[in-house]
């Protein structure tokens, strides 16, 4: 029964990391010392 599970919520959670990781990246390019923070 335990078969695929905890491998795919291994790749959901390192997914779910990767992208908070890269929106904050994102939101740090682009904030006070980005090109639209001004």
């Amino acid at each position: 029964m335990l078969g695929p599970l905890p491998r795919l919520h291994r790749l959901v959670v390192t997914w779910l990391l990767t992208s908070i990781t890269g929106l904050f990246l994102l939101l740090a390019l682009v904030g006070p010392s980005g090109t639209l923070g001004g």
